[in-house]
C-alpha cells in the first residue's frame, strides 16, 4: 500500500459564503456565516493519482489515460506517462470503495502505525475543503493567493469569471497550507 502524504491542518474559524460580493447578493446571502472548527483535521496534499487509483482499484476509469472512456482526449495524452495525472471521472461509489480499500483489515497495522488507531481516511467536509481551498486564510478572499483568477496563478484559461491572461504552469505551487492542486481543477468530492 502506498502511503500518501498528508497535512494537518489546525483548528480554524472560517466564513462560509463566498467573499465576493457579487456571488453572495446572486445566492441572496447578506452576511458572512463564521463556524469555528475546535479540531484540526487531515487532508493529502496532492489529489490521488492515476498510479495510486489503479495500484489499488485495478481499474482505469480515467478520460485522460491511454485506455480513457472518453476517446476525445485520447489523442490529448496519446504518448504521454499519464500515472502522475489526477485521478478523475472518478464516481461517489467509486470513491467510497477506494476508501474503504484504503480502510480495510490489510492497511490497519501500518494506518494505526502512522496515524495511531481508530483513524480512517475519508472525504472532507465541504468547509474543510473550501479552508484548504484558500490556504487557510479562511473565506476571505476568493482564492488563497487573492481574489483574482486570470491564469498567472493556476492552470486555467482565465476568461470566466475573473480574467484572460493564458494558462500559466502552476501545478507546483501548494497553498499556503501546503495541499496541491484543490482548487477544483479536477472537480472535488465531498462529505456532505
Amino acid at each position: 500500500m502506498c502511503f500518501y502524504k498528508i497535512c494537518l491542518l489546525l483548528a480554524f474559524t472560517f466564513s462560509n459564503a463566498s467573499v465576493i460580493a457579487q456571488d453572495r447578493s446572486k445566492h441572496g446571502i447578506d452576511q458572512l456565516a463564521k463556524k469555528a472548527f475546535k479540531q484540526g483535521f487531515w487532508l493529502a496534499k496532492y489529489p490521488v493519482t492515476q498510479r495510486e487509483w489503479t495500484a489499488l482499484m485495478d481499474s482505469t476509469p480515467f478520460a485522460h489515460h491511454k485506455n480513457g472512456r472518453k476517446k476525445t482526449y485520447l489523442k490529448a495524452v496519446d504518448g504521454l506517462d499519464t500515472s502522475r495525472f489526477p485521478a478523475e471521472q472518478i464516481s461517489r461509489e467509486g470513491t467510497k470503495a477506494f476508501l474503504e480499500k484504503m480502510n480495510s483489515s490489510a492497511n490497519r497495522e501500518k494506518i494505526d502505525q502512522v496515524f495511531g488507531k481508530n483513524f480512517n481516511f475519508c472525504l472532507p467536509y465541504e468547509d474543510e475543503w473550501e479552508y484548504a481551498c484558500r490556504g487557510g486564510l479562511g473565506n476571505n478572499r476568493a482564492f488563497y493567493w487573492g481574489s483574482v483568477l486570470n491564469g498567472d496563478k493556476a492552470n486555467c484559461n482565465g476568461q470566466t469569471p475573473y480574467g484572460t491572461k493564458t494558462q500559466g504552469p502552476f501545478v507546483g505551487h501548494p497553498t499556503l497550507v501546503g495541499a496541491y492542486k484543490k482548487r477544483r481543477r479536477i472537480l472535488g468530492a465531498c462529505a456532505i
